[in-house]
């Protein structure tokens, strides 16, 4: 409640950056409630708040979570335009976080999509940032997928590789469930 109404209290006043963190946080939030309308119009309201702004780093965040609702609805033509100019801006400012991130989603893209290459490329990539980055949940992400992307390719021995380094991430972070 106490977002909430930091939020209510955000839209009275000139946007400014604490604003763009709090619809990221709740695009998040109702994602993860499975709230996909709901995710799209905070994120969408930050893209404009962060364009106005010309605060790129949101940007790219927000295009990230536009991208991720139109992947989810399986509109991966919107999505992977999305993701494209997220990875440009994130690129052009050299916002690392955000790079890793959009590797990632547009390697589960392509994936999707059938390029099976494409995809090991760019989640390679995106895991390889992850590790520079010592960015351990970012990592992790990626190696699940890369884990997966390895067993649909029939490529066992790696699949297995990746999911040891994952396991061994999770047991040196003390993860559970």
């Amino acid at each position: 409640h106490y977002l909430e109404r930091a939020l209510f209290l955000a839209r009275k006043e000139p946007p400014n950056e604490t604003f763009l963190e709090l619809l990221e946080e709740f695009g998040v939030l109702s994602l993860m409630e499975g709230n996909r309308a709901e995710a799209e119009h905070y994120y969408r309201e930050g893209l404009q708040a962060a364009s106005h702004l010309k605060a790129k780093m949101y940007q790219v965040l927000f295009l990230q979570g536009v991208g991720a609702i139109h992947h989810l609805r399986k509109e991966r033509a919107q999505a992977r335009q999305l993701f494209e100019q997220g990875l440009a801006l994130a690129e052009q400012i050299q916002f690392r976080r955000g790079r890793m991130l959009l590797l990632n989603n547009l390697g589960v893209g392509s994936f999707f999509e059938g390029d099976s290459a494409e995809a090991g490329d760019l989640l390679k990539n995106g895991l390889q940032e992850a590790v520079q980055l010592h960015n351990v949940q970012g990592e992790a992400l990626i190696l699940n997928n890369l884990a997966r992307w390895a067993r649909h390719n029939n490529y066992m021995h790696l699949s297995q590789n990746y999911f040891r380094r994952l396991l061994k991430l999770a047991q040196t972070h003390q993860w559970e469930g």
